[in-house]
């Protein structure tokens, strides 16, 4: 049976990108393969792959040794991809897919793809003549020991999650890459049952750093504590999500923001406890990337948005900001489903929800379809066509 190898940053963080990897394994399981996932932590496969509501037969995971640090951060992490590159090629694999965020390691299987979450810069901006000197002559050192090449020059083949990723991939690297959507995981067939008036959303609870990807869910309370519709019809805000470590401290200040409002927290949500939210739920919002400087930093955007098109599968309304992924997966459907800003958000919102529910059934009709394109049997179709194109 082939070898095929998935390097991952990690599979406990629970969110969209490990949730991708798991999906990624159970594809390459029904195409034949032997997966193997790599990554720098421990884990228990069992407990990760039941967590994304699957069950892998035939997929291990091996842990990643850590090289000691030796310098400074750019020499270790330069010493660490070597080590780690010749950790994973004694592996002998017949396919290589590097899923992992911001990654320079190299291919090191018989074919090698790299699935891009997101690209980062060749040559990240820094202060100083010196420090300038220092990242291009690390640059350099990282070419030299790939023959000259960049790490993405040792792949066969690029993939974007996302037409919006895709873009920033030929800008920041210049390659031409292609698009494979992550999976995301729904009823074929939704039961028809009486929704609650909640607004839903699932995203890691995490402190905020500047120019770092945020879920934004602090925004969120302030716009649903103008929601007008609280009072009369009983809406409630409900937020799902992981939290781990410094991620309780913003929880914390997320429950401090919320008193007197009827908002619920539901952290480290079972598979099963989120099933119950996205069914009986009536609209999701979205707001990764508000305020963010998406011109200088577009890494702050949601490069897809998993989430969204799984509660558009479990068939809630969504109502996201109108940027990169979340635009593309609602685009065209119906302009209330975007919005630009707090206001617009609300607005949307309110009137949405009058919407007679002829109007409404046929909208939720429409989110649906739009959701099952991103399906896992598409996934695996678009997966296959992949790598039958690197056969001989």
């Amino acid at each position: 049976m082939k070898k095929a190898l998935i390097l991952s940053n990690n599979l406990t963080n629970r969110g969209g990108a490990e949730r991708y990897c798991i999906y990624l394994a159970k594809g390459l399981e029904n195409a034949g393969f032997h997966p193997i996932i790599a990554t720098m932590e421990e884990c228990i496969i069992e407990n990760e792959s039941k967590y994304n509501g699957l069950t892998l037969n035939n997929t291990t995971h091996i842990k990643i040794p850590t090289y000691p640090k030796v310098g400074p951060r750019a020499v270790n992490n330069l010493y660490q991809d070597i080590f780690t590159e010749k950790f994973l090629r004694k592996i002998n694999a017949d396919l290589f897919i590097n899923v992992s965020s911001y990654s320079n390691i190299s291919g090191t299987g018989q074919k090698n793809i790299y699935i891009v979450h997101f690209p980062q810069r060749i040559l990240p901006p820094v202060e100083g003549n010196i420090r300038t000197k220092y990242i291009k002559g690390m640059h350099l050192l990282r070419k030299g020991l790939h023959r000259n090449k960049d790490f993405f020059e040792t792949y066969d083949l690029i993939l974007a999650n996302s037409h919006f990723t895709k873009s920033y991939i030929n800008e920041r690297w210049g390659v031409i890459s292609e698009v494979l959507e992550p999976p995301c995981l729904f009823p074929s067939t939704t039961e028809k049952s009486s929704r609650r008036n909640a607004i839903l959303n699932v995203g890691r609870f995490e402190v905020i750093k500047k120019n770092i990807p945020h879920k934004s869910q602090h925004e969120l309370i302030n716009a649903f504590r103008n929601f007008k519709d609280i009072d009369c019809n009983g809406y409630e805000l409900w937020l799902a999500g992981t939290a781990k470590g410094e991620g309780f401290s913003y929880l914390k200040h997320l429950e401090d923001l919320t008193e007197g409002l009827p908002v619920k927290f539901f952290p480290n949500a079972s598979f099963s406890q989120l099933q119950s939210l996205y069914k009986n739920a009536r609209f999701y919002w979205h707001a990764q990337g508000f305020n963010a400087d998406i011109d200088n930093y577009p890494e702050t955007q949601e490069h897809f948005g998993m989430t969204t098109v799984e509660a558009m599968g479990y068939g809630l309304i969504p109502c996201v900001i109108n940027t990169a992924g979340p635009h593309e997966v609602t685009q065209n459907i119906s302009p209330l489903l975007q919005w630009s800003t707090l206001d617009e958000l609300v607005d949307n919102t309110i009137r949405l929800s009058k919407l007679p529910s002829s109007s409404l059934r046929q909208l939720r009709e429409q989110v649906q379809k739009r959701a099952h394109t991103y399906d896992p049997e598409h996934f695996e179709e678009k997966l296959y066509h992949f790598i039958q194109r690197l056969e001989p």
